[in-house]
């Protein structure tokens, strides 16, 4: 049987490697830059462990091994990765959801203390040196929507619950759900947006949800709600969300991705009112990374005795 040879991303250590050779010895591992180059003598690679990277990368990534025949994928996101070659190679295509979503759903979470327990003005009065009292709401019985009841999802409504508040949520396909009092539909979002007092983005960018919060959901919003997204930036139509702050809409925003990353400084975004911006680094936890290569190494196990692979993101569209 020919050797196996498996690609793998620049953003995994050495350390990452040694574990990866110490575990698979009769595996070859190959490192390879963040633009997707194969390195020579790599071409025959059947298997790709990706961290994040530009479409075009990953599409140099498959031209150079043409051989690939599973990409397994660092993130829990995988819209980057949804190059023509893997429907025309019919790639099997596994993410590492799991191991993002306890530090995706805290830092949902951090928002939600930061926003209701006013800690953006706290601090703007520290630095002033005002001693004033912005009055801190409760969260508990607060209605959390949630859009994308995935495994990030499903972690923020856990800890949500935990909190008292109410957590309602969306799913492409419905079903009930632990943590969730209701799952809805996405012909239901209409509802979802209208009786939230935190709306958070947890979906993945597909056709459906490109521009999927535009105005006329944000319209539907309380002017007491807040909108949250760490998803992706198209799922929001950006125009629309600064007016929606501009105009007071709704009370609020904290955004953790953008359409453009990193978000320009002369973005109108920095300055729009009580708006939290944060670099794309909810999931960025170290131990992530750890995380996402044991649920890699156990995939490769699968592979190699050829059994079924776990985390299939279970629609892909290009």
């Amino acid at each position: 049987m020919k050797s196996l040879t498996v690609l793998v991303a620049h953003i995994y250590s050495p350390q990452h490697l040694a574990c990866l050779r110490e575990r698979f010895p009769d595996v070859t591992f190959v490192p390879i830059p963040k633009d997707g180059t194969i390195p020579a003598g790599a071409e025959d690679a059947q298997v790709l462990l990706f961290g994040g990277m530009r479409q075009p990368d990953a599409s140099r990534a498959l031209n150079g091994a043409p051989q690939v025949r599973w990409i397994h994928l660092s993130s829990a996101g995988f819209d980057w990765a949804i190059v023509p070659a893997v429907h025309e190679r019919a790639i099997q295509l596994t993410r590492s959801a799991e191991s993002k979503k306890q530090a995706v759903a805290e830092f949902v979470i951090g928002y939600l203390f930061m926003m209701e327990k006013r800690f953006p003005v706290l601090r703007q009065n520290q630095a002033a040196h005002v001693w004033s009292r912005p009055a801190p709401e409760l969260l508990l019985g607060k209605t959390l929507g949630i859009v994308g009841a995935g495994a990030i999802g499903g972690e923020v409504a856990r800890l949500a619950t935990a909190l008292g508040m109410r957590v309602i949520g969306t799913k492409r396909t419905p079903e009930p759900l632990p943590f969730f009092e209701r799952v809805l539909g996405p012909d239901q979002t209409d509802e979802l947006f209208t009786v939230s007092d935190y709306l958070a983005l947890a979906c993945p960018l597909t056709p459906e949800t490109h521009g999927l919060v535009g105005s006329a959901h944000l319209r539907r919003m309380k002017k007491t709600a807040y909108l949250i997204n760490v998803a992706r930036g198209e799922v929001v139509v950006t125009l629309d969300l600064l007016i929606a702050l501009q105009e007071k809409w709704i009370a609020g925003a904290c955004l953790d991705v953008f359409e453009q990353e990193p978000l320009p400084p002369d973005s109108p975004l920095w300055e729009a009112p009580n708006t939290i911006i944060t670099p794309h680094c909810a999931f960025a936890s170290p131990r992530n990374l750890d995380g996402a290569l044991e649920e890699f190494m156990a995939n490769l196990d699968r592979f190699i005795r050829g059994s079924p692979l776990q985390h299939t993101p279970k629609h892909l569209e290009l």
